[in-house]
């Protein structure tokens, strides 16, 4: 018989070897993967947003990804009909892959109109040992209830109380030619479950294991009493009038609100203006006498307050006027601005003390929004930091005069 040629017969055994190792590859990867639960949704097409993948790598099974292609099971008539297949959306591996919250630690993101995104505030930071503030901190305590507004949702009673909040700091782009009078902004929306059966809440998810909350002006919170993982979804509404992306911080807190509003309508008040400053001040800080220590502290340390101002007709923070971030990146006066000066006083009613802000640089016979806020706990700011996000109050309104010059920093203290 004769016998093939050297060449051929390497080729053969070289093909036969690689395939060998292709299906021992393909074995030790299957062997090692994770059971997965079964819970199905329909993914109406591929790219349209109706499904939020699980895990970092954006793949159904935790198949490893070669390019655009994804190892899968199925013959070529059910990769025909992807549109219509049941595809598993939930593993019991899935609180792994979901991105953790950490206590007073927020994260940010930023997320496109129709999508969702999937966070969990785990148990042991539910039942974990509360926050010291730091030493020589004092913790900013406005007169008003702070957050006295959030939704509460419990698993039941006797349990920790977990503090979630968001806030909103940028939004899309406007997909409208006519901006004088713009849509109102969808606000983001949080959803929230304490069931192990529904670890990635949102829309479409069952609706009796979750609850939900819609942001106000760029900012939501929620009280939730369990003892459990709590799992959260994010969620950007559909829109027609709106495109790009949200960006938006998201914290959870066994000590309190990490972002803050204090719905107190009554808190800042117009001294005086010309046409083109005005001369602003808050409510008395305190009824204490003039020798005690909150009072003194008050005087003697640097303001509590910062202030954010925008013209009326500006719509850079329009269904953002409670969000602490967004009013610092987009408001046309902010803090640190060299058109604000702050300090404290004790003129006016009940000679306590109180503080007050001098603006300059405005537009001749305009109306602005004046927003008082607070950086962080007032004393420190940031992750890690009880109340570090931020406290915002209630816009008030006030105008620069029209016509001849008046100088309002005559009437400052």
């Amino acid at each position: 018989m004769q016998s093939l040629p050297q060449l051929h017969w390497q080729s053969h055994f070289a093909a036969i070897l690689n395939a060998s190792r292709f299906f021992i590859l393909c074995f030790i990867a299957l062997r090692f993967l994770p059971t997965y639960a079964v819970e199905t949704s329909t993914l109406t097409s591929p790219g349209q947003g109706a499904l939020a993948l699980v895990g970092q790598d954006n793949n159904f099974y935790g198949l490893p990804l070669i390019g655009n292609l994804q190892f899968g099971f199925g013959n070529q008539d059910d990769q025909e009909q992807f549109s219509e297949v049941q595809v598993p959306v939930e593993a019991r591996s899935v609180r792994r892959d979901l991105t953790a919250l950490g206590n007073n630690q927020f994260m940010q993101s930023g997320i496109g109109v129709g999508e969702t995104q999937w966070w969990y505030f785990p148990k042991e930071s539910v039942n974990g040992n509360t926050t010291q503030l730091a030493s020589g901190s004092h913790r900013h305590t406005p007169n008003k209830d702070v957050g006295g507004f959030c939704d509460r949702f419990s698993k039941g009673d006797g349990l920790s109380t977990v503090f979630i909040s968001l806030t909103t700091c940028l939004k899309p782009s406007l997909n409208v030619t006519n901006t004088t009078s713009p849509p109102d902004l969808p606000q983001l929306e949080l959803y929230i479950s304490l069931s192990e059966s529904v670890r990635m809440p949102g829309p479409g998810a069952n609706t009796s294991s979750q609850y939900s909350v819609r942001a106000r002006e760029g900012y939501l919170c929620a009280d939730v009493e369990t003892d459990g993982d709590i799992y959260i979804g994010v969620s950007a509404p559909n829109s027609t009038t709106y495109a790009g992306i949200y960006e938006y911080q998201l914290a959870a807190s066994i000590d309190g609100l990490f972002h803050s509003v204090v719905e107190d309508d009554n808190f800042l008040h117009l001294i005086d203006s010309d046409v083109n400053a005005a001369l602003l001040v808050t409510n008395n800080l305190t009824t204490s006498d003039s020798n005690s220590e909150h009072y003194q502290r008050l005087m003697g340390n640097s303001p509590p307050y910062t202030i954010f101002a925008n013209n009326i007709n500006d719509t850079a923070i329009a269904g953002l006027q409670r969000s602490y971030c967004a009013l610092n990146l987009l408001a046309q006066v902010r803090k640190d601005s060299r058109n604000v000066q702050a300090s404290m006083t004790t003129r006016g009613l009940g000679n306590k003390p109180k503080e007050q802000f001098y603006i300059t640089g405005l537009n001749r016979s305009s109306t602005y929004y004046g927003i008082v806020a607070v950086d962080g706990n007032s004393t420190n700011s940031g992750n890690g930091v009880i109340g570090g996000g931020g406290t915002v109050y209630m816009p008030m309104n006030f105008s620069t005069k029209e016509g001849k010059y008046k100088d309002a920093k005559k009437i400052r203290a």
